[in-house]
């Protein structure tokens, strides 16, 4: 079996009988312009030779559409089975794509000489509220998936984490006690949020902030590692290129030896854990496995090139008619109506304020009483309030979902602000559902 790392999360397996794509994307800019790949390949005849593709959650970084238009239309897509998949099922059948199955968690399905497994999602807590436990409630905000691929050819196995972050290693523990695991594939950064490069901190608080959560991420790694035992381990996914104006101030706070692939590799070599040796694979090598479980990395078989951070993001399309009061009041009723659809708890949020600011306007919205309020109702009782900072192009955007909320976080196209600063999930976990 071979392997390549393209870019991300983006894996290609080649078996003797079928050729899989994990999370493609190696093509597209995203998050309207927000990010580009690292890295721009010389070649991409093999995206022809795909014959199965899986795709782990919905983020665009998972399956860019300029990356699956190069794929035969034929090609059999995965995904998990999970209610929110199903707006992406919708997004990839527009793209001409009919051969997509749905797969429940730990499920086996065969691929001629490959056999692949969904594991479900390990990450359901945000970083900030600590340690995470035992028992929580999961909902359908929590959608990142992991991949564990076995070869029969070579009698190896292989999880790719995606960025899937095992923080809730009950999963690891119980699914795989039994697992004889090759290589593991585990997420190396913490920048894919809007905390805390969309807040105005000083730049020794943004390192403060970002060094903690890289840290708590890097020892969930090592604990995931201690227990598999896997032969190797390897850092994918998040790498890529933030373009636009907070581009500098993002590239000012991240330290290199947490982006950097081989870097990466060094930090996360745990030398008491001698069962596993801590390896890297960059965009042009090439890995086999043979079936002692031995593998080659043959560097620099393809040729790429680096790309670099763009300055400025293109425009976006979307405008709506009539008046943004009357709309964003509809998008709060849907918002309410989506939360209890998918069983999304809010309660929490009671006490909470969330305010929308515009060069044009300002909404406060009211958890407690589920409504804008008028001015003269801010008054002491309303302590907490997350303010969220955008331009009038942009709220347009996100109501009309020509721009998702989530996205509009992880590409930085809007500033936050928190009083006190205080981290209120559900008040989070209610955003993605506010929209027309």
């Amino acid at each position: 079996m071979k392997l390549r790392s393209l870019n991300n999360a983006t894996i290609l397996l080649e078996s003797r009988d079928n050729t899989l794509l994990i999370d493609p994307w190696i093509v597209g800019d995203l998050y309207h312009g927000a990010w580009t790949p690292v890295v721009k390949m010389d070649d991409l005849k093999f995206l022809k030779s795909v014959s199965h593709v899986f795709i782990s959650h919905i983020h665009e970084d998972h399956w860019d559409r300029k990356t699956l238009e190069l794929l035969n239309k034929d090609v059999i897509i995965f995904i998990p089975n999970l209610q929110i998949n199903k707006v992406l099922k919708k997004y990839i059948e527009e793209l001409g794509f009919h051969n997509i199955k749905f797969i429940d968690f730990f499920v086996k399905e065969n691929l001629g000489d490959l056999q692949i497994t969904i594991v479900p999602p390990m990450n359901a807590f945000g970083q900030e509220l600590g340690s995470y436990y035992n028992s929580y409630e999961t909902d359908a905000t929590h959608i990142d998936t992991s991949l564990l691929v076995e070869d029969s050819l070579s009698n190896t196995s292989h999880l790719f984490l995606c960025d899937n972050t095992p923080y809730d290693l009950s999963v690891i523990r119980e699914f795989f006690k039994n697992t004889k695991l090759t290589s593991l594939w585990y997420p190396f950064n913490s920048y894919a949020q809007d905390y805390p490069v969309c807040y105005d901190f000083t730049e020794s608080e943004l390192v403060k902030i970002h060094d903690e959560m890289h840290f708590k991420r890097k020892e969930t790694i090592r604990k995931c590692i201690q227990f598999l035992k896997p032969q190797y381990y390897f850092p994918h996914s998040a790498d890529f290129i933030l373009n636009g104006p907070v581009s500098k101030k993002f590239n000012s706070y991240i330290c290199k030896e947490f982006f950097d692939r081989n870097l990466v590799a060094l930090n996360y070599d745990f030398p008491e854990l001698k069962h596993s040796l801590s390896k890297y694979a960059l965009f042009g090598d090439v890995i086999n496995f043979d079936n002692s479980g031995e593998i080659k990395i043959k560097r620099d078989q393809f040729k790429y090139e680096l790309l670099k951070s763009k300055s400025h993001l293109k425009q976006l399309p979307s405008k709506l008619n009539g008046n943004t009061t009357t709309h964003i009041k509809e998008a709060f009723k849907n918002m309410l109506k989506r939360c209890k659809n998918f069983n999304i708890d809010i309660s929490n949020a009671k006490n909470w304020i969330l305010t929308i600011k515009t060069e044009m306007y300002e909404f406060n919205f009211s958890y407690d009483y589920e409504r804008l309020l008028e001015e003269n109702e801010l008054d002491k009782k309303y302590k907490k309030r997350l303010m969220v900072l955008l331009t009038q192009e942009k709220l347009e955007a996100l109501l009309s979902r020509e721009l998702h909320w989530n996205n509009a976080q992880i590409g930085y196209h809007i500033n936050f602000k928190r009083i006190p600063n205080i981290y209120c999930q559900e008040l989070y976990k209610s955003l993605n559902f506010l929209h027309l």
